[in-house]
């Protein structure tokens, strides 16, 4: 890897202070510009982050580089502002977020075990992110009111209720699950228009 210099540059040549801008020529020759997010030199993994393709100015792309696969790395802009504090992070909150994750784990591989269709995890996952939902041994429970039995189509969707065959929260389901087969997961992800 050659680096050279538009500015100064860290004495021994290789390290990337966060806030610099950097351009790297990859081993297939794409260039990639960009401010300089995090630098990790015992991987040599650097961390990039450029305007967004899509053109929000609140969003960026991030391009993780591994600097063995690049040929050139030229130093743009030397960051000069001092480097900011890092946040306070809450161990308890990712300790919980942790458990929730490996609970959540455990339980999409038991139902997987037990049959549930990879159409049935993907649109338990879908409904979750929306509703409160579990998985009731094949079915889907929604809100404690719906049931969403294989093969999980708008009309396996039924009330847990007898007596109650047509509630909104059925209704509601019923137009997300159709979302969900229509590949309209984008507004179903958006939440309840």
């Amino acid at each position: 890897m050659q680096i050279t210099s538009m500015a100064a540059i860290a004495p021994s040549n290789d390290y990337f202070y966060p806030g610099s801008i950097v351009k790297c020529t990859t081993c297939h020759g794409e260039v990639i510009q960009g401010e300089v997010i995090t630098f990790d030199h015992d991987s040599k993994i650097l961390l990039l982050k450029q305007p967004s393709s899509c053109g929000k100015s609140d969003l960026n792309n991030v391009s993780m580089l591994n600097l063995d696969l690049v040929k050139s790395v030229t130093l743009i802009k030397e960051c000069d502002a001092p480097l900011p504090s890092l946040t306070p992070l809450s161990s308890s909150k990712l300790y919980q977020r942790f458990n929730e994750e490996v609970e959540l784990k455990t339980m999409l591989a038991k139902a997987r075990d037990s049959g549930v269709s990879t159409e049935g995890i993907n649109l338990y996952l879908c409904l979750k992110k929306l509703l409160p939902c579990t998985l009731k041994e094949q079915s889907i429970l929604v809100m404690d009111e719906v049931l969403v039995h294989p093969p999980y189509l708008t009309t396996d969707c039924v009330a847990k209720d007898a007596k109650i065959p047509n509630s909104q929260c059925l209704e509601h389901v019923r137009d997300l699950v159709g979302r969900f087969h229509k590949g309209d997961k984008s507004k179903l992800q958006q939440g309840n228009s």
